[in-house]
């Protein structure tokens, strides 16, 4: 189901209105929740790309707690940001 909505999100993303965006966004954190080793994977991502998590932590402040919770979840230095 999460591999569904990124691949949705991935057709309407150039569409007028961000809504692939947004699926994307979902399709993601249902991949954190019930995946552990996409968990681990995205943990090590941000560890080695400290210009994506940057802008990772921006984006976790604007997002709702839904999506935000699971992003928090796979912080590299383990800390939760709020």
């Amino acid at each position: 189901m999460a591999i569904f909505f990124i691949l949705v999100g991935l057709v309407v993303m150039p569409s007028p209105i961000p809504f692939g965006i947004v699926l994307i966004l979902i399709g993601l954190s249902m991949l954190i929740t019930t995946n552990a080793a996409f968990a681990f994977w995205l943990r090590h991502f941000r560890s080695r790309h400290p210009h994506m998590e940057e802008k990772i932590r921006k984006a976790q402040q604007w997002l709702p707690g839904f999506l935000r919770i699971p992003l928090e979840k796979t912080t590299p230095d383990g800390t939760e940001t709020s």
